[in-house]
């Protein structure tokens, strides 16, 4: 199914979806580089660019991740294991081969006999 908007209509909705949720999607740094990072604002989107340089895989799989957290005050030390992700996240100009491979990454790391609780719960508000 097809639906077409105007740039106004997009640009109010992307605006309404950053107040709410996060929302990631394609920035073109001063470099030139164009990667994905959370967007606020719709001017700054990228809109003419033929990739980013990383792929959203690294929304799910990051290369470095708060998985604990030691809390120390006068008289002991406090391990802390229950680290939130963002919650109800938006991936906005995804491509299409990064959404194809998200069904593959979910067949191994949720396919019921494994099931790797982080992916699944950012998978979930994803």
């Amino acid at each position: 199914m097809e639906k077409l908007f105007s740039r106004e209509t997009f640009k109010e909705m992307v605006r309404e979806l950053a107040q709410n949720k996060t929302l990631l999607g394609p920035k073109k740094r001063n470099t030139g580089d164009v990667l994905l990072g959370r967007i606020k604002d719709p001017k700054r989107l990228a809109r003419r660019f033929l990739n980013t340089d990383l792929s959203i895989k690294g929304v799910f799989f990051p290369q470095t991740e708060e998985f604990f957290r030691f809390v120390r005050d006068e008289e002991q030390v406090e391990l802390l294991t229950d680290i939130k992700d963002n919650n109800d996240l938006v991936l906005i100009f995804s491509r299409p081969c990064d959404v194809r491979a998200m069904v593959i990454l979910d067949a191994l790391f949720n396919d019921g006999s494994y099931n790797d609780t982080r992916y699944s719960l950012k998978r979930e508000n994803t």
